[in-house]
């Protein structure tokens, strides 16, 4: 969940200047999915017991994975218990957790509070460094467990990545410190109130997890900076033997857009999935010039309208992006689309993302959760 202005409170790594070529998964069937067609919106997910994911509609963030016949999906919410989440005391940013077996109909048992007093319960909560929130998961099944990246917001407001262990997706086990903070010069966060710097802005935010078939790890990831006289985001990437050492691309692997593209000003949220034959596949949000402007009188204190967009490579780090966006701002997500999280599997691309019907909404934090899909060429 990544805001404008309020980050709502709203990912240490060793250099290095080359990636690795990333080898295709063993064992995944060699069914092409490098190209794909238009994307069809489907109903927006609803829940097997009626109530709404949030009393309040504070969803975002998906992170799907599909094991076993059916789908697992972790995402940003809020709990608190007095007050509106604008005044809460006691409010905290965390993730949630729902399950399907169609992908539209979700058992949100594990969502439902216990204490009615709560909006709804959290399968992981922020605590320790990442005190102001847990937020933008990264869910990957690897070996025996699974195994989660997120951003974590600091108590100065900057932003760095976390890592949390689990068997069964509810309960976590998480890393003292953080995996990934920032290290190069585009990472750092900025300066709120100079010349003191106590407040901050950005970091490295919004991890895209995913390992490969030698069992390297890699993280993806956004960072937050300034470019011309805007604020704009870019990603890099990191990997890791072990998990514990990590290198990072000394420069970013995917930038803005040209000057009248569709993501001139920022890219952001990543999320990278394997090509059943082979290369990688990047969803991530652009945000254009006219997108921006539509804030530019009244504001837009926590999303700026944006689009979903498509890249591929071969090894990860050379991107080539798709001329135009797979998903936009229309019918039911009519002011923003963001937060993409990609499934491929028998023959088409399953994108699970939130949703804003208007900029009111945005004002309320009003979301929903959604999929749109499209069959591989």
């Amino acid at each position: 969940m990544r805001a404008t202005v309020w980050i709502f409170a709203i990912a240490m790594g060793c250099g290095g200047s080359e990636d690795p070529e990333i080898p295709t998964p063993d064992g995944m069937v060699a069914t092409s999915c490098r190209t794909f067609g238009p994307m069809t919106r489907q109903p927006a997910l609803r829940s097997s017991s009626g109530a709404p994911f949030h009393p309040t509609g504070i969803v975002a963030d998906p992170s799907a994975i599909y094991e076993d016949g059916h789908y697992r999906l972790w995402f940003t919410t809020v709990d608190w218990t007095a007050g509106t989440v604008f005044d809460a005391t006691d409010r905290r940013l965390g993730t949630g957790y729902v399950e399907s077996t169609d992908g539209i109909t979700w058992d949100d048992g594990a969502l439902l509070p216990g204490d009615p007093a709560h909006k709804v319960d959290l399968v992981l909560a922020p605590d320790g460094w990442d005190a102001e929130g847990v937020e933008t998961v990264s869910v990957v099944h690897t070996g025996d467990e699974l195994v989660l990246f997120h951003t974590g917001d600091r108590s100065d407001g900057s932003n760095a990545i976390g890592r949390a262990r689990s068997r069964d997706g509810l309960t976590w086990t998480r890393d003292a410190e953080p995996v990934l903070l920032p290290e190069a010069a585009w990472e750092q966060p900025i300066c709120l109130d100079e010349p003191t710097c106590s407040a901050f802005i950005g970091g490295v935010l919004e991890p895209a997890f995913l390992v490969d078939a030698t069992g390297m790890q890699h993280v993806w990831y956004a960072a937050m900076g300034v470019r011309g006289a805007d604020l704009s985001m870019q990603l890099g990437h990191a990997f890791s033997a072990d998990g514990i050492a990590w290198q990072r691309s000394p420069e970013p692997v995917f930038t803005p857009g040209n000057t009248g593209d569709w993501d001139e000003i920022l890219v952001s949220h990543t999320n990278v999935v394997a090509d059943p034959a082979g290369g990688y596949h990047l969803f991530y949000q652009g945000i254009s010039r006219a997108q921006q402007d539509q804030c530019a009188v009244e504001g837009c204190p926590f999303y700026t309208p944006g689009s979903i967009g498509h890249a591929f490579s071969e090894d990860g780090t050379t991107w080539t992006r798709d001329r135009d966006p797979i998903l936009v701002p229309d019918a039911g997500d009519g002011f923003f689309v963001g937060g993409p999280s990609a499934i491929i599997r028998d023959g088409r691309v399953e994108l699970f993302y939130f949703g804003i019907a208007s900029k009111a909404d945005q004002t309320e934090l009003r979301a929903h959760l959604a999929m749109a899909t499209a069959t591989c060429l």
